[in-house]
């Protein structure tokens, strides 16, 4: 069988979502900030830093088992929107933190990803990943407010209802989800691709609110979008930015 070369290089008659979902166009606002974002994220650290990171998470993943540095996760949403959801009666919509004695808005109030010193927001970003849950960023203000936020989480068969999947290998052709290799490449030593609980929350509840986005960044940063993954990038993309 012929195959497309996308991002993921996926074999055809598997590729038309992925290709589709490329053409799709983030949030003004949201790209504005992802943007920012990962500048702020990536670059406020030294080479030697970011080596030694990488050496401690290839150990750490050696001999700590279920080990994973945290990502960082940011529901991008207005005020209004959020004071609607936050802690709604209506558990398919309700979003809270379950935990507010590490919530920084209780102790440390919003950081500004434009006006605040980008060292700090960097040190909040790290706090924010740091945590379980979702971070927040109100996107009327650029203000990060809460962190260790919970969405309501998803079920299989509602995924296989939403995305017209059977498992989590449609689900990651269906949606361009970023992988460590291509699906049609994948190497048999190496553990097989999978879609995190908190990934697939994510996906569904902006399926359903198109008027919301995710930021996610790690090793692959990208923003989720109507239920799909969009606008993938990398860290050397970011120290590129000028």
């Amino acid at each position: 069988m012929a195959k497309i070369l996308t991002s993921n290089r996926i074999e055809t008659g598997k590729t038309i979502d992925v290709y589709v979902n490329e053409m799709i166009k983030p949030n003004l606002v949201v790209l504005n900030a992802f943007n920012v974002l990962g500048k702020i994220f990536y670059c406020y650290q030294s080479e030697k830093e970011e080596k030694e990171l990488d050496n401690l998470d290839k150990k750490a993943k050696e001999k700590l088992p279920g080990y994973g540095r945290h990502t960082l996760s940011l529901l991008c949403i207005t005020s209004d929107l959020f004071n609607k959801y936050f802690d709604s009666d209506n558990e398919k919509d309700s979003i809270c933190v379950t935990n507010p004695s590490i919530d920084i808005y209780e102790k440390e109030g919003p950081v500004n990803i434009f006006n605040n010193p980008k060292l700090f927001v960097k040190t909040r970003l790290d706090e924010t990943r740091n945590c379980e849950g979702i971070g927040v960023l109100d996107i009327n203000s650029y203000n990060i407010t809460h962190n260790g936020l919970y969405i309501p989480p998803v079920s299989q068969i509602k995924l296989k209802k939403e995305f017209g999947i059977k498992d989590d290998i449609e689900l990651i052709n269906k949606i361009g989800y970023p992988t460590d290799y291509p699906l049609d490449e994948w190497p048999k030593d190496v553990k097989p691709p999978e879609i995190g609980t908190r990934s697939k929350a994510m996906i569904s509840y902006s399926k359903k609110h198109s008027e919301i986005s995710f930021i996610v960044m790690n090793k692959h940063s990208y923003i989720v979008q109507d239920g799909i993954i969009i606008n993938k990038k990398t860290p050397k993309y970011f120290k590129g930015i000028v």
